[in-house]
């Protein structure tokens, strides 16, 4: 919601400077399509806009584009290891070690692999 006038946007939780993005993957959202929202907010801003986000906390301009640099830093990275892996010749797998509680309440020890899937979409 934009507050002319005020120069005042109120993004809600679509913008969490500090935090991690949640992004919607089940309903089509992508890490680019967060970018482009940012693109978006910053276009949107003036030199002395704040931002209102859902914590209530105040950002400015710039806080926006330091958020979308860091969503593109972390965009890049992922690709680039996904990359690698695929190079590299499969998923990586590392043995865990967990204690599970039977029926009858005595524990056991077992060790299985767990493995990342390269399904994410990037």
């Amino acid at each position: 919601m934009r507050f002319v006038e005020a120069d005042v946007i109120q993004t809600g939780d679509t913008f969490s400077h500090g935090f991690y993005p949640d992004i919607d993957q089940q309903h089509g959202g992508t890490i680019d399509g967060m970018i482009s929202l940012y693109d978006t907010l910053y276009r949107m801003c003036g030199p002395n806009t704040r931002s209102f986000q859902g914590t209530a906390r105040v950002a400015s301009r710039e806080d926006v584009r330091e958020y979308q640099a860091m969503l593109r830093e972390v965009r890049n990275r992922v690709a680039k290891a996904v990359a690698r892996r695929h190079d590299g010749g499969g998923a990586r797998c590392h043995r865990t070690r967990s204690t599970i509680l039977t029926s009858s309440g005595a524990a056991t020890s077992s060790s299985s692999p767990t493995c990342w899937a390269s399904s994410t979409k990037i």
